[in-house]
């Protein structure tokens, strides 16, 4: 884990759900360099919204992916990296289906404790 958050540039990564918890690591992300970064949730409130535009009001730079069908991308893009939130079932057929495509999924309690 350590060896692939040194080097974000050209990694394509996905964090699933913009809760409280991955908030920290949206902003770390693109901190460390993610320039490829998507971030998607169940969620299409306003509230979600809010917070997407308040991340980007920042400088932090991603696609944002919000309402139903938001894994329905982890079907049309390949990525290198897939951050999920611990209510997001493993078992999804989205998630294993990008898995099978290559994809590490890790949370962000996991990042925190290698780090």
């Amino acid at each position: 884990m350590e060896r692939i958050l040194e080097d974000l540039k050209d990694r394509k990564i996905c964090v699933l759900g913009m809760g409280i918890s991955n908030l920290p690591l949206i902003r770390y992300l693109c901190r460390k360099g993610a320039n490829r970064l998507w971030v998607l949730d169940r969620s299409d409130s306003e509230e979600t919204a809010e917070k997407a535009r308040a991340l980007q009001s920042e400088g932090l730079a991603f696609t944002a992916c919000f309402g139903p069908g938001y894994l329905d991308i982890l079907r049309e893009e390949r990525f290198d990296l897939i951050f999920k939130t611990p209510v997001v079932r493993h078992d999804l057929p989205e998630l294993l289906y990008a898995q099978e495509q290559g994809a590490l999924i890790t949370s962000e309690m996991e990042v925190f404790l290698q780090l």
